[in-house]
């Protein structure tokens, strides 16, 4: 299983329920927050990470666009309505509060799922690449 930075679920829970579980990591500008996230996988017995490099350009997803979820920061009202055709969903929602991106809670200013995805990927370095890897941080990837 291979658990997203964008993930709800931090990954210290999920490697709490998940042996085999695997963290797909970002590169951000800020190094230090690259660094921290290079670190937690290790630390709460992941069992590796993936390192994605291929951020430079967003792609266009038709599903995406069909739902309307291309750069929002929230969500619109046909979304919202969407979301009350699925009461038990919304309830067990009620239940746990307003969902935040779990890995990266402490990183970003933004409430709200939409809003932190939308700042967080704005932190991503576009200019990594393949030569990016040689970073410190990353050379142990090897």
């Amino acid at each position: 299983m291979g658990l997203s930075t964008f993930s709800i679920a931090p990954m210290e829970s999920v490697a709490a329920v998940a042996a085999d579980a695997m963290a797909q990591i970002y590169v951000f500008r800020d190094r230090g927050l690259t660094r921290d996230m290079l670190a937690r996988p290790a630390a709460c017995g992941m069992q590796g990470i993936v390192v994605t490099i291929d951020t430079a350009i967003t792609p266009v997803r038709e599903r995406d666009r069909r739902n309307g979820f291309r750069h929002l920061a929230c969500p619109t009202a046909g979304q919202m309505a969407g979301l009350l055709r699925h009461p038990l969903w919304l309830a067990g929602m009620a239940r746990r509060g307003m969902p935040a991106i779990g890995n990266l809670a402490a990183d970003t200013t933004q409430r709200g799922v939409m809003a932190q995805a939308k700042q967080m990927a704005s932190l991503i370095d576009p200019t990594l690449d393949g030569d990016g890897l040689a970073w410190p941080g990353l050379a142990w990837l090897g």
